[in-house]
């Protein structure tokens, strides 16, 4: 069992989706969708997410829009604690400085 908890989340890191049946919360999302997330959550409008992971504005759309029904979410009001739970869950996700 551990060995596949694992190889879900280096699927994951990669991009990959891992088919579950009600697939909810952080580890429902998919890369794109957590890397959409994570820079909502910390202020920048769609337009500037687009630019920033040079994706179309439409597709942030989309997974903002996956993104808050895995996470059972209203909106962006409810993002940043809804990732701020995560990082907590996760044991945090900042970068290390070298």
């Amino acid at each position: 069992m551990r060995l596949a908890a694992r190889l879900e989340e280096r699927l994951h890191l990669a991009g990959g989706r891992v088919a579950r049946s009600g697939s909810q919360g952080i580890r429902g999302l998919t890369a794109g969708e957590e890397r959409v997330c994570t820079l909502a959550a910390q202020g920048y409008s769609n337009k500037q997410i687009a630019e920033l992971l040079v994706v179309s504005l439409r597709t942030v759309e989309t997974h903002l829009t996956g993104a808050y029904r895995k996470l059972g979410i209203t909106g962006r009001p409810h993002l940043a604690a809804a990732m701020a739970t995560t990082d907590r869950c996760r044991g945090g996700s900042e970068p290390a400085d070298s």
